[in-house]
């Protein structure tokens, strides 16, 4: 294989999502692709594949070199099939369009929709497949359109606000002082970020806990900082906030498809194993990062750490004896 074969191999690799150090480069090319280079090579590779793509940038992580694209950029402009993907964006936007039909903003959505039928004419995607929410047991928000709407006006206004939050451990209702910053959704549930000029932190709020909410005057003037979702999820597996710990899994060979080339965590790394995959994250040990697990503990061995694997034997035996 020449060495501009390798290369469009590495930028497909890194538009996957993956990180790439120079030993995974050589680990790629010798275990993925089946042929035999050098360190040396794959060192230059590593080093001159950036100017092959201006999307390739180099991020430094505990002493070390990686070479990756960022989410923001990995849309392939030559490629044809970047074409198919971009069609594809273009349709499901069409969809979203479309939902706002009978609204006091269709005429100025037409605007769009007529201009995207131009190239665009036909119904790909499907709009109804918006709304069939595959995340079971979605939570249903009808009855808290109101407080939706005071958090969105909360948002847009920068406010300050006292918070008034029902544990969800059965802890005592807990008040402070916070600013709303960006809504999102988890798993079938509705979540505000948070700002607590306090600890200087932001936290995720499930919407349906929050009692009550007041306007009130900032305590602490100091300019919010930049709020950044990435690196807000970065310290998360899922919305619980933990001390982040290396974790490292061993994935049955039979069902690594399942886990290749999908992007569990932004600090994953995988590597192969004689045919098993080994998949590493820098995550906390979290209630949704446990049940994921369990999901897959028939295929899965939890290598590290020794606290996670004896949480997950607790869970196991008292799920067995609920079912006694």
């Amino acid at each position: 294989m020449v060495r501009a074969e390798r290369i469009a191999h590495l930028i497909k690799r890194m538009e996957a999502g993956y990180k790439l150090t120079t030993d995974d480069v050589n680990r790629f090319y010798n275990k993925n692709l089946n042929i035999v280079v050098d360190l040396r090579s794959s060192q230059r590779d590593f080093l001159d594949v950036q100017s092959f793509d201006a999307r390739i940038k180099v991020m430094k992580s505990r002493g070390r070199k990686y070479i990756h694209i960022p989410k923001a950029t990995k849309r392939i402009i030559p490629a044809p099939e970047v074409i198919k993907n971009e069609a594809l964006s273009l349709y499901i936007l069409k969809a979203h369009l479309n939902a706002f039909k009978n609204t006091e903003i269709e005429d100025d959505v037409n605007v769009l929709i007529n201009s995207l039928e131009q190239n665009y004419p036909e119904d790909v995607y499907s709009t109804e497949s918006l709304y069939w929410d595959q995340n079971f047991g979605k939570f249903d928000y009808a009855n808290y359109s109101g407080n939706i709407n005071t958090i969105i006006e909360h948002i847009t206004q920068k406010n300050h606000v006292k918070v008034d939050y029902k544990k969800t451990t059965g802890q005592s209702e807990s008040s402070f002082r916070c600013v709303f910053r960006k809504l999102f959704q988890y798993n079938g549930g509705l979540y505000v970020v948070a700002y607590v000029p306090f600890h200087k932190n932001h936290i995720a709020l499930s919407i349906q806990y929050i009692e009550k909410m007041r306007k009130v005057s900032a305590e602490d003037e100091s300019e919010l900082p930049e709020f950044d979702f990435d690196q807000f999820t970065k310290y998360r597996f899922g919305v619980f906030y933990g001390k982040v710990q290396k974790v490292i899994l061993k994935v049955n060979k039979d069902v690594r498809h399942y886990f290749e080339n999908r992007e569990f965590h932004k600090t994953q790394e995988t590597y192969d194993d004689n045919g098993d995959l080994v998949l590493t994250m820098d995550v906390p040990l979290s209630p949704e990062l446990q049940t994921w697990l369990m999901g897959w503990i028939d295929n899965i061995e939890i290598i590290q750490p020794e606290r996670l694997k004896k949480t997950i034997i607790k869970r196991l035996k008292q799920g067995i004896s609920n079912l006694k």
